[in-house]
């Protein structure tokens, strides 16, 4: 038979135990843990609008994709991307390519985007000729940072949602 103190003890503990039971399913926490949603993350959709471009570059190739003979030239651009949220999108660029300087230069592409927020983006240049992009998405969708991952040449930027 029991003592009437390890009673006390026992029923102590059971108390104890159903209070903090009770004060997990008060403040939420089992809720809250079994109610978490997964991360949205990215889609083409993320990208949708005007986004201001900048960008630098080495390439070995003349504007219109043909190798050049010398090595490499540095360049730098600025302009607009317009998404269509749809994987498609257009960009009007000024270019400085080793001291010349084109302004007004169309480029457009498809896009694809990865749930985890990074990307591919294809370019066709006016004049003939491709580049890969990969990118990453930061700031909900307000900026994306570049790298070029063709073997032509060296390229890195950011762009701005407007």
């Amino acid at each position: 038979m029991r003592s009437v103190r390890a009673t006390l003890v026992i029923a102590g503990l059971l108390v104890a135990a159903a209070g903090f039971t009770l004060l997990g399913y008060q403040s939420g926490v089992v809720s809250t843990v079994s109610a978490q949603a997964p991360p949205q993350g990215c889609s083409v959709a993320t990208l949708r609008g005007n986004y201001g471009d900048w960008f630098q570059f080495l390439d070995n190739r003349s504007l219109g994709g043909q190798p050049l003979a010398g090595g490499y030239t540095p360049g730098a651009g600025v302009g607009v991307v317009t998404y269509d949220g749809r994987g498609n999108y257009e960009q009007v660029e000024t270019i400085n390519y080793g001291t010349a300087v084109f302004p007004g230069l169309q480029v457009t592409g498809t896009y694809t985007v990865n749930s985890n927020c990074t990307g591919t983006r294809i370019l066709n240049f006016q004049g003939g000729g491709t580049n890969v992009i990969e990118f990453v998405i930061v700031d909900n969708g307000k900026e994306v940072h570049e790298l070029s991952v063709d073997p032509a040449g060296v390229a890195v930027g950011t762009l701005k949602k407007q």
